[in-house]
C-alpha cells in the first residue's frame, strides 16, 4: 500500500501550517487567541525546555487538565521534543491516574493546578516520574512551571530526528473490559487519520471548529484538532461541554463545523438557550463516539435542517473506520457509512471466514491508521491481531452498496437460552417511545436461561411508565425472547467524558463476583 505522507509528523503538520499562514488564527480558548505562528513559536520554547529536563525519543510524557491552550502548547511541544505523549483522563481517581502513570513509565508530568495535589501525592509513589510540572502557576518543589520553560526556550524548533514512525501517543482504553489497556500510535498513524479527516470532512482552511470534546480522547485530539491544524482552519476551544456556551459561541465566533457524540447533540437541541441562538454560519456536524438511534436522528434533522450531518464510526486503536457523508444519511440512515480510503475492513465469522453478504460477523481492518499495539501488553496485542487483520469487537452487517451498519458490541451482545440479542435493536425501539429521553439495554445473570435482558431507562420529564407497560411496548415491537425481563428507571445515566453512556457501571452490579461468558 502506498505510503502517502512519508516523513511527515504530528509537530511538522503544526510548522508547515505555520509557514502557510502564520498569522491566521489557530485557536481560540476563552479570551485567548494564539496565531499559527504563536503556536508554533511557544510549542518549540516548550520543546526545548522538556528536553532539558529528559524529553526525548523514548522518553514518556504525560498531560493532565482539563482543555486548555496550555494543553494545546504542550501536546506539540511534546511531538517536537520526540518523547510520547501519554494523555490522561482527568476524571480518573487517583487510583486510576497511578495506574495510568505507572503502566505508561511517565518520567515528566504536566499538570494543571487543579490536579497538582494528585500529581504530587503520586510522585512519591512513582520512581520512574522525574519530575511534575504546572500549567499554572508557581512551580511545585523540585519542579518547573511551563511558563518559565517557555520563556527560556529558543524559538526554533528542536534539533530532534523524528521518524513518522517513531510513538506519538499513549492513549488508554476506557477499561470496560479490565484493567485499561494503552494504545500506542506512531506519528504515521495519526497523521493518515489527519489528511482522512480532511478528505471526509471537506476540512478547509476557511472553516471555524467549535470543540467541545475533551483532548485526552481520540476523538477530540485526533479526528478534530489535528486535522483542523493540518487543514490550517481556526479551532474554538471549550474547557467543556455545556451546551449554553457552546450555543453562544457558535453566534460570536461564526462556528461551521462541530464534532459532537450523540448525547450532548441531543442535549444541544433540547437546550433552553437553542431556539434563541443565531446558528447560521453552522454548515456541518459531525457525530461519533456512540450509535445514533434513529428517532434521535429525526429529531436531529428537525431541529437542524440546514445543517449537513456526517458520522464517523472508529475506536481509539484505529482512528476512523468508516464515513456516512450527508447523501448516506438519506440513504442508509441506520448505518455507521462505507471504509474510508486506504483502510480495509470487512466482517469475520467466529471462525476466522469471511461472513456473507447481509450476515452478521465482526469487523476487522488493516491498514496505516491502526494502532503499533498496546503498551507492555504482547499477548493482548497478539490476540488483538490474529490472522494479521485487527479485531475490533464490533459486530455488523454489511448490504450490497458496501454500507457497514453495526449492529452491537460483541462484549456487549447477550446470548438468552440459544438465541443472540442485540442491545441496540431492542434500544432503538424504546427510543422510539414518546416517554423515553435515555436508555441502556444490557445483559445480566438468569439461572435458567444464561443471561436475560435489562433496560435501564431515563423518562422525560412529567411523563411516568410502570415496567409492565415497558415490557408490553416491547412484546407488540419486538420477538418475545428480545422483550426486557427487568426494567429499571434512573434519574440520569451514567456518561463518559464524551458522552457516551457508561453501560458498564449500570452493567457491574448485577454481574459483581460473576464472570460472563464473553
Amino acid at each position: 500500500m502506498q505510503d502517502v505522507h512519508a516523513g511527515l509528523t504530528i509537530g511538522g503538520i503544526l510548522a508547515q501550517t505555520a509557514r502557510r499562514y502564520p498569522s491566521k488564527t489557530a485557536l481560540v480558548f476563552e479570551d485567548q487567541r494564539l496565531s499559527y505562528q504563536q503556536l508554533d513559536e511557544q510549542s518549540n520554547r516548550l520543546a526545548h525546555g522538556l528536553i532539558s529536563l529528559g524529553a526525548g525519543r523514548g522518553a514518556k510524557v504525560a498531560l493532565l487538565a482539563r482543555n486548555s491552550s496550555e494543553w494545546v502548547i504542550a501536546h506539540f511541544a511534546v511531538a517536537k521534543s520526540g518523547a510520547t505523549l501519554v494523555p490522561i483522563n482527568y476524571l480518573f481517581v487517583e487510583r486510576e491516574i497511578e495506574y495510568l502513570l505507572d503502566n505508561a513509565e511517565v518520567q515528566l508530568l504536566l499538570v494543571s493546578d487543579e490536579f497538582l495535589g494528585v500529581a504530587l501525592s503520586l510522585r512519591s509513589r512513582l520512581p520512574r516520574l522525574k519530575t511534575v510540572i504546572a500549567l499554572q502557576g508557581p512551580a511545585p518543589a523540585d519542579g518547573a512551571t511551563m511558563a518559565d520553560l517557555i520563556a527560556q526556550g529558543s524559538a526554533q524548533a528542536p534539533r530532534v530526528a523524528i521518524s513518522e514512525h517513531d510513538d506519538y501517543t499513549i492513549m488508554y482504553t476506557s477499561g470496560t473490559t479490565g484493567r485499561p489497556k494503552g494504545v500506542v500510535s506512531s506519528h504515521r498513524s495519526r497523521v493518515h487519520v489527519a489528511f482522512q479527516g480532511i478528505t471526509d470532512y471537506r476540512m478547509a482552511g476557511e472553516h471555524i471548529c467549535g470543540l467541545p470534546l475533551p483532548l485526552f480522547h481520540m476523538g477530540g485530539l485526533n479526528t478534530c484538532f489535528v486535522t483542523n491544524m493540518l487543514a490550517g482552519a481556526s479551532v474554538v476551544l471549550m474547557k467543556k461541554f455545556d451546551a449554553a456556551e457552546l450555543l453562544a459561541a457558535i453566534e460570536r465566533e461564526r462556528i461551521s463545523f462541530v464534532f459532537l457524540a450523540p448525547g450532548p447533540l441531543v442535549t444541544l437541541i433540547e437546550s433552553p438557550a437553542f431556539a434563541r441562538s443565531d446558528l447560521s454560519s453552522l454548515q456541518w456536524v459531525m457525530y461519533g463516539g456512540a450509535p445514533m438511534p434513529g428517532e434521535v436522528l429525526r429529531k436531529v434533522n428537525e431541529k437542524l435542517p440546514r445543517v449537513r450531518l456526517m458520522q464517523g464510526y472508529g475506536s481509539t486503536e484505529c482512528g476512523q473506520l468508516t464515513f456516512l457523508d450527508p447523501e448516506g444519511h438519506r440513504t442508509h440512515p441506520d448505518s455507521c457509512g462505507r471504509p474510508v480510503a486506504l483502510v480495509e475492513m470487512r466482517l469475520q465469522d467466529e471462525a476466522g471466514n469471511e461472513a456473507p453478504q447481509g450476515a452478521v460477523g465482526e469487523i476487522v481492518v488493516r491498514g496505516p491508521n491502526v494502532m503499533t499495539g498496546y503498551h507492555t501488553a504482547p499477548e493482548a496485542t497478539a490476540e488483538a491481531f490474529r490472522g494479521g487483520w485487527f479485531h475490533t469487537g464490533d459486530l455488523a452487517v454489511c448490504d450490497s452498496d458496501g454500507f457497514y451498519t453495526i449492529v452491537d458490541r460483541k462484549k456487549d451482545m447477550i446470548i438468552s437460552g440459544s438465541e443472540n440479542i442485540y442491545p441496540k435493536e431492542i434500544e432503538e425501539v424504546l427510543y422510539a417511545h414518546p416517554a423515553i429521553q435515555d436508555a441502556a439495554v444490557f445483559g445480566i445473570p438468569d439461572e435458567k436461561w444464561g443471561e436475560s435482558v435489562c433496560a435501564t431507562l431515563v423518562l422525560r420529564a412529567g411523563m411516568s411508565l410502570t415496567e409492565d407497560e415497558i415490557i408490553e411496548y416491547c412484546r407488540k415491537n419486538l420477538a418475545a425472547y428480545k422483550k426486557p425481563k427487568l426494567v429499571k428507571f434512573i434519574d440520569a445515566m451514567p456518561r463518559t467524558s464524551i458522552g457516551k453512556i457508561a453501560k458498564n457501571e449500570l452493567r457491574e452490579p448485577y454481574w459483581r463476583g460473576r464472570s460472563r461468558r464473553i
